[in-house]
């Protein structure tokens, strides 16, 4: 991409996140099904596995905090977390997982 002259934050921004925010919005107008939103959600995990690499090399090392991400026992729909663990990429320290016990130790 940087070949192209596109900023690969600029391409996660505005094309990936853009992208999967216009999904949402149609999720929740009832456009687009689960299905369709784990086809998008894959896509961008695509394109994330491209821009990680450029991402990284390029990315300020200073720490702004650590994220902590990840759903209670019994909760199946972990599609959520798992988009923003995604949109996290390469800024969260833990991914805590799924259907975890309440009660069981963090990190």
């Amino acid at each position: 991409m940087p070949d192209r002259g596109w900023d690969a934050n600029t391409v996660l921004n505005n094309a990936l996140v853009e992208g999967m925010k216009f999904v949402g919005d149609d999720f929740r107008d009832g456009i687009l099904f689960v299905p369709e939103v784990l086809q998008a959600a894959n896509a961008m995990k695509g394109g994330m596995a491209l821009l990680r690499p450029i991402l990284a090399a390029s990315e300020n090392k200073t720490s702004t905090g650590k994220v902590v991400i990840g759903t209670v026992k019994g909760d199946i729909h972990d599609i959520g977390k798992n988009l923003v663990a995604v949109m996290l990429e390469g800024r969260r320290d833990c991914d805590y997982g799924g259907r975890r016990a309440a009660k069981s130790r963090i990190c």
